[in-house]
């Protein structure tokens, strides 16, 4: 069982999609970084009607899939808290994690891994054991590198640096995991027994953007 976690790890950090997805999230979180600083500063700059109106939810503003949302009142100082909450609970996190678990959990099929390895492993059900494990150390590093990249996102566009609060943090962060990485088991699950990579990422981000 180890010998199998530990290949699969290290298929798991050879495979050129995993930076991809890295470098595409560090990006991506860079944009929406610069893109909450112009909201928090249009706020800043309207008054107290003006952003209640905004705030109040209307038919015309109803959002379906990916919306990414501040949640810190003008006049606050915007924390790297902040945007990884609202980065979470706009899906973002939850995108790139799904796609490289059905990139993942596909690869192998035609790379024949499982031809190579599966007749040399009694229980086959070990061969997914592994694979989620490998996979929950992806979301664990995506995760961590996703919350201090965003530190450095916020020193490089707000050009100051406010964690927010260290206990809600933790208990956020520990919440977010768990919820994650039952998506990212799901999504495994849909793509071994689709043994698709398109209809398998269809479903996925379908999946993520019904999420509530």
């Amino acid at each position: 069982m180890l010998n199998m976690i530990k290949m699969d790890l290290y298929r798991m950090f050879r495979t050129k999609s995993l930076y991809v997805i890295w470098i595409v999230l560090a990006v991506a979180l860079l944009i929406t970084t610069s893109l909450c600083k112009t909201d928090y500063d249009s706020l800043n700059e309207e008054d107290a009607v003006q952003q209640e109106q905004i705030a109040e939810p209307t038919a015309e503003n109803m959002n379906v899939g990916m919306m990414v949302m501040l949640s810190t009142e003008p006049g606050e100082k915007v924390t790297v808290f902040d945007i990884f909450f609202a980065n979470s609970q706009g899906k973002f996190y939850a995108l790139f994690l799904v796609i490289f678990a059905v990139l993942f959990s596909t690869a192998d099929i035609s790379s024949g891994y499982i031809k190579n390895i599966g007749g040399q492993v009694g229980n086959r059900g070990s061969l997914i054991f592994s694979r989620s494990i490998a996979l929950s150390v992806f979301m664990v590093l995506t995760m961590t590198g996703a919350f201090l990249f965003q530190a450095a996102a916020n020193c490089i566009v707000f050009g100051e640096l406010e964690w927010g609060n260290t206990k809600a943090i933790l208990s956020y962060f520990v919440a977010e995991l768990a919820l994650h990485y039952a998506l990212v088991l799901i999504c495994m699950a849909i793509a071994i027994i689709l043994k698709n990579n398109v209809i398998s990422m269809v479903i996925a981000v379908c999946l993520t953007s019904a999420a509530v």
